[in-house]
């Protein structure tokens, strides 16, 4: 019988490796044969160099360990690395082949992502874990609901007059609207924090079979989006009902299953209709222009002296950022568009506030932060936190670190998992 089961996780995490690379050769045909001729205009050009398509396949083959640990342990921070690894790892090797990177950026990226996947294998976890136990655990669970989404209901009133819409292309539209308004910092952190909360407590309702509540949080995430164009809110809605509807045990070596699926769509699509939707709004948006950031921020603060977080928590304390809202720097600077927010995290984040330091000591941090949630997440049904960890994967991918501490809700997170009900908490 072990040797069955054995046999069994082997043909698993060969199966994962396999579709692993078969979701790089998508994002490969996807960059070289669509991204790379229809976004020329955008900054996607096109150049092959046979080292560094090599070398792109060397860094493919190192993030493999890391898929065996995170798969094979489960906990919530290895769920979220998963995510992070195929949303942006895995595009920036594809990248690294086909597109023009500087090569301090390539090692810069490469030193970050392996000073994580370190951090995440010999960073020691624990299955201690914390809950806040109460009688009313679920009552308390839907006043935060209930309160957070009066919250949205209250800005969309004020700010965007009820518009109720899932239309992709005027995000920039509504992300002009909401920077001309002017809102109180309470009622910001608030709105930000619905971004992280929402979706978890839709997946909660589903897991209670509450589903007037589950209808009503999906209704409020939509109408979140239709106030400022936030793409993140909508697509962490959709992937926390998929992932609710179709994630058992085994699916955490299945994930490059889906990642490949969408791939596969998108070029069919491409292909067969000539339309680009998913190429645009998946493949482009969600795995390259991350990564193309990426290399912005990088070229931009090895030129010019860190932020060291004072657009971020010092400016709370009166120090003022020389660079404004830094996003909107970058987007001036390197885009031509005062009105462009080139909002990112992971390497911008760690170059951005605390310069080259920052490749080596912002992944420690990360990981360390991540540990803390897996005590509150330990123990809660995985159908609801995997989906909270694509959410979060997702964040990370486009906020700042401390941005998605203070106004992305990170904190009140935390304590929405440890209201929800535990499954029975194994013995170590």
């Amino acid at each position: 019988m072990k040797i069955i089961i054995g046999n069994r996780a082997q043909s698993g995490y060969r199966a994962m490796y396999f579709f692993s690379i078969m979701y790089r050769i998508c994002l490969d045909v996807a960059y070289t044969n669509y991204i790379s001729k229809i976004y020329d205009y955008a900054g996607f050009d096109y150049t092959f160099n046979i080292g560094a398509f090599l070398l792109s396949w060397v860094l493919l083959l190192l993030c493999f360990p890391i898929l065996r640990w995170c798969s094979s342990k489960g906990y919530f921070s290895d769920v979220i690395i998963l995510f992070l690894v195929y949303l942006s790892y895995i595009p920036f090797t594809t990248m690294v082949a086909y597109f023009k990177f500087p090569t301090a950026y390539i090692i810069a990226n490469t030193v970050y992502w392996l000073v994580l996947f370190l951090a995440c294998r010999f960073f020691p976890k624990t299955r201690s874990y914390y809950q806040l136990k109460t009688k009313s655990n679920d009552l308390l669970l839907q006043i935060v609901g209930i309160g957070l989404s009066l919250v949205v209901i209250y800005i969309s009133w004020r700010y965007s007059g009820f518009r109720f819409t899932i239309n992709l292309t005027d995000v920039y539209m509504y992300r002009a609207e909401a920077r001309s308004v002017s809102m109180p910092t309470l009622l910001s952190y608030l709105f930000g924090a619905t971004k992280a909360v929402m979706p978890v407590l839709l997946v909660y309702s589903l897991s209670r079979k509450k589903y007037f509540y589950a209808v009503y949080y999906t209704a409020i995430q939509i109408l979140s989006f239709s106030i400022n164009g936030s793409k993140t809110v909508l697509f962490s809605t959709a992937l926390a009902i998929l992932f609710y509807f179709f994630y058992n045990h085994e699916h955490l070596k299945k994930i490059p299953y889906l990642m490949t699926g969408i791939s596969v769509i998108a070029l069919a699509e491409a292909d067969i209709w000539e339309t680009f939707f998913m190429l645009n709004y998946f493949i482009r948006r969600v795995f390259f222009l991350p990564n193309r950031i990426g290399a912005l921020y990088f070229d931009y603060f090895t030129k010019n002296e860190p932020d060291y977080y004072r657009a971020s928590f010092l400016r709370l304390f009166g120090f003022k950022s020389p660079y404004g809202d830094i996003s909107h720097t970058i987007g001036e600077v390197y885009f031509d568009k005062v009105e462009m927010s080139a909002n990112n995290g992971l390497i911008s984040d760690a170059i951005a506030n605390l310069g080259i330091a920052g490749i080596v000591i912002m992944p420690v941090i990360l990981i360390l932060i991540l540990r803390t949630l897996d005590k509150c997440a330990y123990g809660i049904d995985k159908k609801i936190y995997i989906s909270t960890a694509a959410i979060f994967a997702m964040i990370i991918l486009s906020s700042f670190l401390s941005t998605v501490l203070l106004t992305h809700g990170l904190l009140l997170l935390g304590i929405v998992l440890l209201l929800i009900q535990r499954k029975t908490i194994e013995s170590e």
